[in-house]
């Protein structure tokens, strides 16, 4: 996110500073807003557990204002030791370019592991959300987030049995 905003490359700083340049005195304007999503091999709908397996399909889309880093493909095993399939990162002038960029990365963004889930759908959900979207939520909101998706989730469970019960 930081060389969306910037334009300054870390890597290339690093690398500078290893060779003994120092930093500039001040630090470099943000031009621009970024976001990022960590996808994972994890299971929203089992409290975000790990779900290992194999991916069968990881298609990623290509357009303005987005970078995939990914180090999976097709065939690869995910394991619980590491599921970070990919992060996306989406940049803009402003907020709603920048949150719609990664909204449509994310949407065309196409995975299937065999055996496991991902949080695709998850990520979808929380950037569809009006409060996310104006922006000012602080670290206890997602959890309440998940909280409320819990109940939901619980909720329709209970109907889908009555509805059962009610057909038998």
């Amino acid at each position: 996110g930081t060389e969306e905003r910037t334009g300054v490359s870390i890597i290339g700083w690093r690398l500078r500073i290893h060779l003994g340049e120092a930093l500039p005195a001040t630090e470099p304007a943000a031009t621009a807003v970024a976001f990022e999503a960590r996808l994972l091999a994890e299971d929203p709908e089992a409290g975000g557990a790990v779900a290992p397996g194999r991916i069968t399909l990881l298609s990623f889309p290509v357009g303005a204002g987005v970078r995939i880093d990914a180090s999976r493909r097709v065939g690869d095993r995910v394991d619980a030791a590491y599921p970070l399939l990919a992060v996306v990162t989406a940049c803009g002038p402003d907020r709603p370019l920048a949150l719609g960029r990664l909204r449509r990365a994310l949407e065309r963004t196409a995975v299937v592991i065999e055996g496991g889930a991902s949080n695709r759908t998850l990520l979808l959900e929380l950037l569809k959300r009006d409060d996310f979207a104006r922006g000012g939520v602080d670290d206890r909101w997602l959890d309440g987030v998940l909280a409320e998706r819990t109940g939901a989730a619980a909720q329709a469970v209970v109907l889908l049995g009555a509805a059962a019960e009610a057909y038998e």
